[in-house]
């Protein structure tokens, strides 16, 4: 645990970091450059297939942004326990725009081609996960113990998969009701880009749907 002046530069060095992900690591407490540099693609990724999913998204860019505002955020406001966890932030009140921003410059560093092969992807993915644990460390410091699921941890691997298909399966979802037609490999590949990058976000292997059918039974 850092303290004081060590504590504030770290916290600057991360978040120049998180702003730009190739940018240099000088700054961070070892333990974190170790993290943010061994941490790398699980064993299963396939790289002609992330970048299939890339060319596949910049091709859609104005419809999948609006699948993305108009029918992943919505979905994943409706889950009550993340939407809480969200109101404890203070973001969706405070600093909309910046919460909005955030999860749009991570989209799209995942989406963007070669974001995968630059590193960019993986790091932009790695900035998010240590987000999700000081918020995770926040909410279980302060929530009430009386508070409604109180004694959930927050950021849960339910609450990963769930966001992980407002990002895949219902981004596919609206992209068809939109009329844009997706052949069955593009939507595989879609889907198995978001798989890596649940398993960069800390989901479980065991947790992960194969495919997309099994993600839709999930």
């Amino acid at each position: 645990t850092l303290r004081g002046s060590d504590a504030a530069s770290s916290d600057a060095a991360l978040a120049r970091v998180c702003r730009d992900p190739l940018a240099p690591l000088d700054g961070l407490p070892p333990a974190l450059v170790h993290y943010l540099e061994t941490q790398g693609l699980p064993a299963w990724a396939e790289p002609a297939r992330l970048e299939s999913a890339a060319r596949f998204a910049e091709r859609n860019a104005i419809a999948i942004a609006t699948a993305l505002f108009c029918a992943a955020l919505p979905a994943a406001f409706t889950g009550a326990k993340g939407a809480s966890v969200l109101r404890a932030t203070g973001t969706l009140e405070s600093d909309l725009d910046r919460r909005v921003n955030e999860t749009g410059r991570f989209v799209f560093d995942v989406l963007m081609p070669g974001g995968f092969a630059s590193g960019r992807a993986v790091r932009s993915a790695q900035c998010v996960r240590l987000v999700h644990g000081v918020v995770r460390h926040h909410v279980r410091e302060h929530r009430a113990p009386d508070a409604p699921d109180g004694g959930e941890i927050p950021i849960n691997q339910e609450d990963l998969l769930g966001t992980l298909f407002c990002f895949s399966v219902v981004v596919l979802d609206a992209l068809a009701k939109m009329g844009i037609a997706v052949t069955r490999h593009e939507a595989e590949d879609y889907f198995h880009l978001w798989r890596v990058v649940g398993a960069l976000l800390g989901i479980r292997e065991t947790w992960l749907p194969r495919d997309l059918a099994a993600a839709r039974r999930l």
